[in-house]
């Protein structure tokens, strides 16, 4: 992955999936402790890969756990297209996170039923969380010296994760991913002070 940051700290991202697109039959003794597993949208794009992708979210749940999948990009969602519904239902995640941009796209496909929650990140904006009960906002207070936005997302996610896995409501996991995130964006790279 080639990261290029300008001087806002925004990022523009330049993937290969490389070695990661030869993905194959996940190993269930992998996933025997996982209490939560989080995907990228990336891993369901290849045939081989994607059968891996669901088969590892089928076992987790079979065990117990739970299953996220994060959308990743407006560009993976396009290359999925009209799957991108059948995938997700298939998989059948608690969580799908996207930013706002990835979830005006994902809009296009028919993701009723495809997860349980939907999270909504938008910069500085509030947080939605979109589920069975309607919409719920979480603020996001402002962040000063925000130096890198690289792996905000994947600190947001994790956040949200570890703090549900304590028994948090998904507003108490999003104000965590929230807090997360912004401790991200304070440093050059995706790294946690």
């Amino acid at each position: 992955m080639i990261i290029l940051v300008d001087d806002d700290g925004e990022r523009t991202m330049i993937p290969d999936r490389a070695a990661a697109s030869q993905l194959g039959d996940v190993d269930p003794a992998w996933l025997v402790d996982a209490r939560w597993l989080h995907m990228t949208l990336y891993g369901f794009l290849l045939p081989s890969s994607r059968r891996a992708c669901i088969a590892a979210a089928h076992e987790v749940h079979r065990l117990g756990g739970l299953v996220s999948v994060d959308l990743s990009s407006v560009w993976a969602i396009r290359e999925m297209g009209a799957e991108l519904g059948v995938v997700l239902k298939e998989v059948s995640p608690e969580v799908v996170i996207a930013n706002a941009d990835e979830a005006t796209e994902a809009a296009r496909a028919d993701l009723r039923d495809a997860a349980g929650v939907l999270v909504i990140k938008d910069g500085a904006a509030p947080v939605r969380i979109v589920g069975a009960d309607g919409m719920t906002s979480v603020p996001v207070p402002p962040v000063d010296g925000v130096r890198d936005t690289t792996g905000a997302g994947d600190a947001f996610a994790a956040g949200f994760a570890a703090a549900r896995l304590l028994g948090s409501s998904d507003v108490e996991a999003a104000t965590a991913g929230v807090a997360l995130a912004a401790r991200t964006l304070r440093n050059i790279g995706a790294s946690v002070d």
